[in-house]
């Protein structure tokens, strides 16, 4: 699921050792969004390297709308929780990688005018949203509804 993945941004745990008394306790790493930025790239980890390098094919669950507000270090003002876009991100972009660890082929579904295409190099195809959420994404891009956290201030795009 593509917010499990979201998730290690918030919450990573793992087992630390206390630098003071040398035990090893469990430990979380959280890491918090302090300023939005208008577009969001998420890259997926889709190379694994060990004794030998390996491809990941497998296919992430990913949403249309991305709501970042958990993720978010929550200032002072008390503006932005009122705003249902402060933290809302639209997809308008994936990125595919066809093909191998050693060779392959870029690929990439995009939102243009409300609707989605695949483009393949010199090829254009209209493409459904089915279509979109089955790509194995190698790249995620949203677009930020609002480019400030107040409301009136920011600039709303209809998905």
């Amino acid at each position: 699921c593509f917010f499990s993945v979201l998730r290690f941004v918030s919450k990573i745990r793992n087992y630390q050792r206390c630098s003071h008394c040398q035990k090893s306790a469990r430990a979380t790493k959280q890491l918090r969004l302090f300023q939005l930025p208008p577009v969001l790239c998420i890259q997926l980890k889709r190379y694994e390297h060990g004794l030998s390098a390996t491809k990941v094919d497998t296919r992430v669950q990913f949403p249309f709308v991305l709501d970042v507000h958990e993720c978010c270090a929550h200032t002072a003002h008390g503006d932005e929780s009122l705003d249902p876009y402060a933290y809302a991100y639209d997809l308008f972009t994936v990125v595919v990688h066809e093909g191998t660890l050693t060779s392959g082929h870029y690929t990439n579904y995009s939102k243009w005018r409300g609707l989605w295409y695949r483009y393949d190099d010199d090829k254009v195809t209209r493409v459904s949203t089915h279509q979109v959420l089955e790509a194995r994404a190698y790249q995620l891009f949203y677009l930020r509804r609002r480019l400030w956290n107040q409301p009136g201030h920011g600039i709303y795009t209809n998905s």
